[in-house]
């Protein structure tokens, strides 16, 4: 090169910068890839966690429901005021406090079930921003009316027989289960069956009709008349209208059919 004044630091220079270049874009390369693979994951991590709160509203509708509301829905029973009154009155018959505080004790597990159901899935809710903070304090003040109240259930079996308080509530649940599964087979009796209604209507145009029931209705199940039907004539040239109705309320399913004279 010419010896020309301040050329040749101006080369010494320039050689020791453009090795540094490719170390500079290779860090803005590095930190570019970092930067989209985490928007990507917060992106992944958002639908992921949108779509189980979207299952969740699907698996607990009742829970979102109260959401709604702003109030979760507790109550003490009315039996609790019942034995109260009945305590007061001082009945004669010795039996009548005992079957008073057992009636108690099953309106009280109901409640006791809700919120064995309720409080792991407000826990969650809680914790994820979920639930507002006023469902959550009623939660907890439900949780504490509730166990004052089976203490003194507890408490007050003792004072009635000694030894009975740890065994009430025991002794309730097994009535409790008993009564539901009366209740579920009554249900079950009153959706199999069915009734069935012909009328006769005859040429003097007098109408004649007759009720019959039974179930588990088949296209070949006899049916037993009803007793107000028994008695009632019906003459050989008829117009027939048949309707039977299967179940009970909204599940109730019929069938018509019809002959004309």
């Amino acid at each position: 090169l010419p010896d020309v004044p301040g050329a040749r630091s101006a080369l010494w220079a320039s050689q020791a910068v453009w090795p540094a270049r490719p170390a500079a874009m290779w860090f803005l390369f590095f930190v570019l890839l970092v930067t989209t693979s985490l928007l990507c994951y917060a992106g992944y991590i958002f639908l992921i966690v949108d779509k189980r709160q979207a299952k969740q509203v699907l698996e607990n509708p009742e829970v979102y429901e109260a959401l709604d509301d702003k109030e979760y829905d507790f109550e003490l029973p009315v039996e609790i005021e019942e034995y109260e009154e009945l305590r007061e009155s001082k009945p004669a018959d010795k039996r009548t406090l005992p079957l008073a505080l057992l009636k108690r004790a099953m309106a009280d597990i109901p409640l006791i079930e809700q919120l064995e159901k309720d409080h792991p899935r407000m826990v969650r809710l809680f914790n994820r921003g979920l639930l507002p903070y006023g469902i959550w304090e009623q939660l907890l003040e439900a949780e504490r009316m509730l166990d004052e109240e089976v203490h003194e259930v507890q408490a007050e079996a003792e004072k009635l027989q000694k030894g009975w308080g740890q065994g009430v509530f025991g002794q309730a649940y097994q009535m409790l289960r008993k009564e539901r599964a009366e209740q579920e087979r009554e249900a079950q009796e009153k959706k199999s069956a069915s009734v069935l209604t012909i009328e006769f209507t005859q040429e003097s145009g007098r109408v004649v009709t007759i009720e019959a029931e039974g179930r588990n209705v088949l296209q070949q199940t006899q049916m037993a008349l009803r007793k107000e039907s028994a008695s009632e004539e019906v003459a050989f040239k008829s117009g027939v209208k048949a309707t039977i109705v299967i179940g009970v309320g909204d599940d109730a399913r019929s069938y018509k059919c019809a002959i004309e004279a």
